[in-house]
C-alpha cells in the first residue's frame, strides 16, 4: 500500500489522542505508544501498518482472523501477542480505533 510512517503516527496520534497517559516514542525503528511504559501500539515504519499487542488468547485470535492480519516480526521471529492490523484499516479511522483501544485497555490490565 505504500503507508508512511508519517500518515501511520497521524492517524495513531489521533486515535490515542483521548487516551490517558499514552505516550509516543521511537521503538524498533518505528513508533511506539506506551501507557504505563509497555507498548500496546505501533507505527510500524518498515511494514507501512499498524500493529497492536493484543495479551489475551480470545482477542489476539479474533486480530488474527482479518483478512489480511498477520504477526508482527521485526526480525524474522513473530513477537508475542502482536497483530499488524489490516493495511485497508489505514482508512478507517474507527476500525483502527477499535483495536487501538482494545490493545490499551488489555496491556493496561496486564
Amino acid at each position: 500500500m505504500g503507508t508512511t510512517i508519517d500518515h501511520l503516527r497521524a492517524l495513531l496520534d489521533a486515535v490515542t489522542e483521548p487516551f490517558e497517559g499514552v505516550a509516543p516514542r521511537r521503538a524498533f525503528g518505528s513508533v511506539g505508544y506506551y501507557v504505563d511504559e509497555r507498548m500496546f501500539a505501533l507505527a510500524y515504519g518498515r511494514g507501512g501498518r499498524v500493529g497492536v499487542k493484543l495479551p489475551e488468547a480470545a482477542a489476539f485470535a479474533e486480530a488474527m482472523a482479518l483478512p489480511e492480519a498477520e504477526p508482527w516480526a521485526p526480525h524474522g521471529s513473530p513477537m508475542a501477542w502482536w497483530v499488524l492490523l489490516p493495511a485497508d484499516f489505514h482508512d478507517d479511522p474507527g476500525a483502527v480505533e477499535t483495536w487501538v483501544r482494545r490493545a490499551h485497555a488489555l496491556v493496561r490490565a496486564a
